[in-house]
């Protein structure tokens, strides 16, 4: 089965493949049917403002040429550490429009993090929200970065956004930019720890954007809202791009408000929204509203919604949540129909979408029957280039690319089932990642802030169910022994953590244990551990 789309849209050859869009070109097509109109709606806890399509062109352009003005060129890359907001939007599509790679960096990260993603990208470039200012010192260290420009607000001895952006709202100057060309450098979570890049092209951004708007069947009465931050590429794709292929409207929030949610729907209008697992739980766990069904959202994009909760969800606010798959590397693959039998409450997320091939596999990369968990694979239907609109690859890390890639399939690290009539679900993770409210979590990178504390020998971090956050972390530690090592309190393992990790990195759960249990290769016996802890063996220290 497949899920077949594309019908309605002007730019496809006779494959059904989209043809030559770069992210700059999306942008002035869009442009050139209705610069007028309402585009960006946005709002956070001080204001909220509408901004037509052309006040955004324009302040892209200034930030274009701004760019042009300092000397950068097409092939070059700029990082943002920047909140939600229209300057979020002005930069990127500003740096698009001159060929330049965005490097989004989560806006979660400390200082040592946020480092490692600037100078890993070669980029030279940092535009910088003035509530990261104090990371600025450590980030300084990236060696190809020369300039850095503040945002919301002032960075000491550094230039301010406005004072950057040039004069001159012109289109800048066409740079040749063809869609295989780079667009970024998207950084996601590695069992080595430390974040892997994920280079994408512009046929990337352009092919995805076509095929969320075709999902959700947006038109130009829609307008799609996101409390996603701008770094991960879901809302650069789905809020953004996909709205301006159609001639539909984006809002935008500084993050996810629960007790306002509904009202900013309500206020922006928006008829479609992208949802993490989290959310719908969060809203359901809010105590019934008369008007919870008073909105004009008829369905909301996302994964990873409790199967428990699904339905009553859908009963309760009047709103459809159609489960999708997708990962930084290899775009949106998999949807369940907005009609008919959607498998409600089951964790299933449709059917593959026809650019790509899947197939569920054993340890060996051996197809397992129908029914039988497996490893997820996935390639596209070229079969010349079956690596199409992909991640072209892991920057600086060719043997993570080839492991990825190894027989011609990406290998997702997802265990899911295939169900006899053609239907996928999720089943499990094999990569050694924590999902917690949708970001991704080396297990790697907590182990290594652990054993970095002087009191700690050994340490493993683990994945634990949450109904609400759909994992949380748990961090199993061994101590150093001896009676003349100081005391070492959970209080102290989370303060050590805190300094050193996002928040939602910093483990919820702590364990103490003399020893880790060992497999034949002496690799941490994880599986044990899991299953103790399932079983409360031991005194579990929570942090909440």
């Amino acid at each position: 089965m497949a899920w077949r789309a594309y019908g309605r849209l002007s730019n496809l050859d006779e494959s059904g493949d989209v043809v030559g869009e770069t992210v700059r070109s999306i942008l002035l097509a869009s442009l050139e049917r209705d610069a007028q109109r309402p585009y960006l709606w946005f709002q956070n806890e001080e204001l909220s403002l509408t901004q037509t399509l052309e006040e955004l062109n324009r302040d892209a352009n200034r930030v274009a040429n701004g760019l042009r003005r300092l000397g950068l060129r097409k092939g070059e890359r700029i990082a943002l550490m920047v909140n939600n907001g229209p300057e979020f939007l002005a930069i990127w599509l500003g740096s698009a429009k001159i060929g330049l790679s965005i490097v989004p960096v989560n806006t979660s990260f400390v200082g040592r993090e946020a480092k490692y993603v600037v100078a890993h990208s070669d980029a030279r470039m940092l535009f910088l929200s003035a509530g990261f200012g104090e990371l600025l010192p450590e980030i300084w260290a990236a060696e190809a970065l020369d300039f850095v420009i503040s945002v919301h607000g002032p960075i000491d001895g550094v230039s301010s956004l406005k004072s950057f952006m040039a004069p001159e709202d012109g289109e800048p100057p066409d740079c040749g930019l063809v869609d295989t060309d780079e667009a970024a450098i998207l950084y996601t979570s590695g069992t080595t720890g430390s974040p892997k890049g994920c280079v994408v092209a512009n046929d990337y951004y352009s092919s995805n954007a076509h095929r969320y708007a075709e999902l959700m069947r947006l038109s130009p009465a829609d307008r799609a809202i996101t409390p996603l931050p701008l770094f991960h590429m879901n809302p650069q794709l789905t809020t953004i791009l996909a709205t301006l292929l159609v001639n539909a409207n984006a809002a935008l929030l500084d993050r996810f408000h629960p007790t306002t949610w509904w009202s900013s729907i309500r206020s922006s209008g928006a008829t479609v929204f992208n949802y993490l697992g989290v959310m719908p739980a969060i809203l359901m766990g809010l105590p019934p509203r008369a008007d919870d069904r008073d909105h004009p959202a008829r369905l909301g994009q996302g994964a990873g919604v409790p199967g428990a909760l699904h339905r009553p969800f859908e009963e309760r606010f009047g709103t459809k949540l159609v489960e999708v798959f997708g990962m930084t590397e290899t775009g949106i693959n998999f949807a369940a129909p907005l009609e008919g039998e959607r498998h409600v409450g089951t964790h299933s997320f449709g059917v593959p979408l026809r650019d790509f091939r899947p197939r569920v596999v054993d340890e060996e990369d051996r197809d397992v029957p129908d029914g039988e968990p497996g490893e997820l694979v996935l390639r596209g239907s070229d079969d010349d280039r079956p690596w199409a609109t992909f991640a072209t690859e892991y920057y600086k890390s060719p043997e993570a690319t080839e492991a990825a890639w190894r027989g011609g399939w990406f290998h997702t690290g997802d265990i899911i089932v295939r169900e006899p009539a053609g239907w996928f679900r999720f089943f499990g993770r094999r990569k050694d990642i924590i999902r917690r409210s949708g970001e991704n979590i080396a297990a790697a990178e907590v182990e290594e802030v652990l054993l970095m504390h002087p009191g700690v020998v050994d340490a493993a971090a683990l994945p634990v169910p949450d109904p609400t956050r759909e994992q949380e972390v748990a961090a199993i530690i061994v101590l150093v022994e001896g009676e003349d090592q100081p005391e070492v309190t959970p209080a102290a393992i989370w303060d050590w953590c805190e300094k050193r990790l996002a928040y939602f990195k910093v483990p919820r759960y702590i364990v103490f244990r003399s020893t880790l249990p060992r497999t034949s290769t002496q690799k941490t016996a994880k599986n044990v551990l899991v299953r103790e802890f399932e079983q409360q063996v031991g005194m579990i220290y929570d942090r909440t």
